[in-house]
Parts: structure tokens; sequence; C-alpha cells
């Protein structure tokens, strides 16, 4: 007997240490110890909890100025711990760098930066002196070469682990975020630093470089966002129309499931916070990365989509072949033991495909040599409308954005599995997203 299975760990890319950073084992002082000076004492190497002499260096490093929150997966597990992280950091005027699993982008908050990633592709994009890490790394690649390059003093806040290959964490505080947001007392000025003596005591104001730094972010994510609701009106050929026209109509407390690879990054650009003054709009995001992300991915949607009373699948076309068997979950969904609510599970797959790998036409090993198309680019022009039926999945297949808003309206919300397929061009895809990416 043979028993196939997997293990979905969370690899870092490269793998390995830069060898080539200077000091990278620790030799000499920390670069947090000379950038508080004497301010809360020698702080190398160290592990703390979210004790006084951790928040001690946190609120220094905020009250110097051009301190940025880099907010990964992790962040926040519902609505009300994002309204509580937003709230944190308006009032101590911190620029919260969203990514899409982080939760933030559900909330109304002129501090959440949601296009961060077109941000760090800008010649202009106020790079931080220092970066509050909280989670994992957000998963915009632009952000991390950015901040790689930049090397700003690193504070990371995760209770797993620091998950920093290149060894740029500055000090490690291993809590949630939202212990530590809890922790840290609204600042005021002229009052002495938070203790451990004095847990209510308020702390140091973040001053006028902070502010100055948070509205260089707002200013700048406000351009951007103008731009990338204009593919709205892109046409029928352009992925994130689809996606953009698709994420308005996401229900409210619903949960939207993204494939790994392009389907995830897109998201990074075309999931924007509410409008000003629009109010929060609460919807679970998640995703299934790691090195093996796109294993197994539908049926991990299908089992997540029990948690909630809708959900909605963003897949390509070659993460949704990986797994294409999961589609026989349909006859389980429809006549197994309904949920204790007595309703069954509903997971609308949106299937955007491009028939391949549209991914790597934006990467480096893009190449107009031949076996760029058989290695990377891989079509394969499979009839997943045959697929549906033979699993007596509702299907319908459209070619613009207009029909693709009729059949979720008409499928969303139908117990068990549906799927809709979105043929979009394979080639151009780079040229496609040039125009809101960056």
């Amino acid at each position: 007997m043979c028993i196939r299975d997997s293990l979905n760990f969370p690899l870092d890319e490269p793998l390995k240490p830069d060898f080539s950073v200077e000091g990278l084992f620790g030799d000499g002082a920390s670069s947090l110890d000379e950038a508080l000076g004497t301010a809360v004492g020698p702080l190398t190497g160290a592990w703390a909890v979210p004790d006084a002499a951790a928040l001690r260096a946190v609120e220094a490093l905020i009250a110097q100025g051009g301190v940025a929150v880099l907010a990964g997966e992790g962040t926040c597990e519902t609505l009300a711990e994002a309204r509580e992280v937003a709230a944190w950091a308006a009032r101590w005027e911190l620029p919260l760098l969203a990514d899409p699993l982080s939760g933030l982008r559900a909330v109304d908050a002129p501090c959440v930066i949601d296009s961060y990633d077109n941000l760090f592709a800008r010649d202009d994009c106020p790079l931080p002196r220092a970066i509050i890490r909280f989670g994992r790394w957000p998963l915009s690649k632009r952000a991390f070469n950015g901040l790689a390059a930049a090397r700003p003093l690193q504070v990371v806040v995760d209770a797993c682990e620091t998950r920093d290959f290149n060894l740029m964490t500055d000090l490690y505080v291993p809590c949630a975020p939202l212990d530590l947001v809890r922790a840290m007392a609204a600042p005021a000025a002229g009052e002495p630093a938070l203790s451990a003596a004095a847990p209510a005591a308020t702390a140091p104001a973040p001053g006028d470089a902070q502010a100055a730094y948070l509205a260089r972010w707002t200013a700048l994510n406000d351009a951007e966002r103008a731009r990338i609701t204009a593919a709205r009106e892109a046409g029928d050929e352009f992925e994130g129309a689809y996606l953009s026209a698709l994420l308005a109509r996401v229900p409210v407390g619903s949960l939207l499931f993204s494939a790994n690879s392009l389907s995830v990054r897109a998201l990074d650009t075309f999931l924007l916070k509410p409008e000003a003054g629009a109010g929060d709009r609460p919807m679970a995001v998640l995703a299934n990365r790691g090195q093996n992300g796109i294993d197994g991915v539908t049926s991990t949607a299908i089992g997540a989509a029990w948690a909630f009373p809708q959900a909605t699948f963003v897949t390509g076309d070659l993460t949704f072949l990986h797994d294409l068997n999961a589609l026989h979950l349909q006859r389980e969904l429809l006549h197994a033991a309904p949920r204790p609510d007595g309703t069954v599970p509903s997971l609308t797959i949106v299937l955007l495909n491009n028939n391949g790998g549209g991914l790597f036409d934006m990467l480096p090993q893009q190449s107009e040599e031949p076996y760029f198309e058989r290695l990377f680019l891989v079509p394969h022009d499979a009839r997943f409308g045959h697929a549906a039926e033979a699993f007596a999945v509702p299907y319908r297949a459209v070619s613009r954005v207009a029909d693709m808003v009729a059949a979720y309206d008409e499928l969303s919300g139908t117990p068990g599995l549906s799927l809709i397929e979105v043929t979009v061009p394979l080639a151009g895809v780079k040229s496609r997203y040039a125009p809101y990416q960056g």
C-alpha cells in the first residue's frame, strides 16, 4: 500500500542567510543599542517578553520618528482585534503596512496602508528608519527587497518564531501582536515611559517627526489607491478587473480564501480597505502559503468553508489542477451530516484561467526562448467544465466582467461547491498588470 501525504512547511526564500552582511552573527554592539543610547540599556541578543525594557525600547524608537509597522499574517484574527490594532497605531502615529492576510484591510482607518506593495516600487517611498514587524513577513517581494536593502532597525513581535532567515532582527518580543498593543499605554507628552512598576503610566508622545512620517505614507497611499481602483474599468482581458468586481461583491462576514502564486499577489494589490467614511467591512481572508502552498489548496478551502456562512475561493488554473480531485467532496458536502446549525457549507470557486503559469511572465525567469513556455508557462488546455460535470458541480464559463458578476450573484450561497471559470489570455500578463502595480 502506498500512502501519499505532504507537509506544508512555510520555508523562507532563499533558505539561507546572506553571508555578505557585516555583523550577521551578532559580533559587536547592537545597532538598536546605538540608536537608543542609554535610554533603555543594552539589548544585544535580547529575547524579551513585553516587559518594561522591551516596551521602553519600542517607545523610544517611535519617539525618534521614521517608524512603520509591517503587519503580516498573524496580526489579527477578528474585526475587534483589527480595530484595536488600528486604534493603537493611530495613537502612536504609526503607518500600518497591511498584508492582505493581516486582517487589517477590513478596517476603515487612515493609518492602514493597503497599497504598501506599490509604494515600495516608487522612488519616493518613505523607507523606515525602524520597523515593528507583527507576525509573518508580508508576502510583498518588493517590500522585502526594499527593506533588506535599507536594513532598518527591526523589532519582531511574533508568538511563534522570528521567521527571519537573514537575521535582520534587532529585538525579538515573543508574544502576540495584540499583547504588545495592549501593554503600550496611550502616549502623552511629558509623562514617564511605561514600566513594570507602573503599568498604567502613559508613555512619551511620538513627536512631530513620527506624525510627519505617517502623513507621508497616507498621502502616497491615497494616490496609489486611486490608481488601483481604475482597474475596475480595465476591460475583460485583465484579471484585475474581474478581481476588483468580485471583491466588491464578496458578502460581509464571509470567507475569502486565496490560492498561492499569482492569486494571492493579485489580492495584495486589489484587496483594498473600505473607502474613507464607509465603515468597516469584516471579511476573513486566508491563503495556503508555504513551499507546498499549491498542494491540496482546494481541499483546504473547502475545510475552511465549514466555519463560515458563505465562502469564496479565488484560484489560478495550475493550482486548481493540482487538487482537481477535491471536487469529489461535493458529495460529502451535500449528503453528509450538516453543520450544527443545520446548514450546508457554500463555497463559490472563481477560477482565473490563463491556461498556464502566468506568474512566471512577471518573474526573472521570463525569457523569449522556446524552453520558457515548455518549462514555466506550461499551457495545458484543460477543460474544467468537464471536471465540474463529472462531480456534479454547478459550472459557469465567462469571458466578460459583467458575466462573472452575474454568475457570482447567481451561484453565491449555493449549497456545496460551485465553479465560475474566467478565461483570460496567457500572453501579456506583465504588461496588463504594469499600470496598477508600480
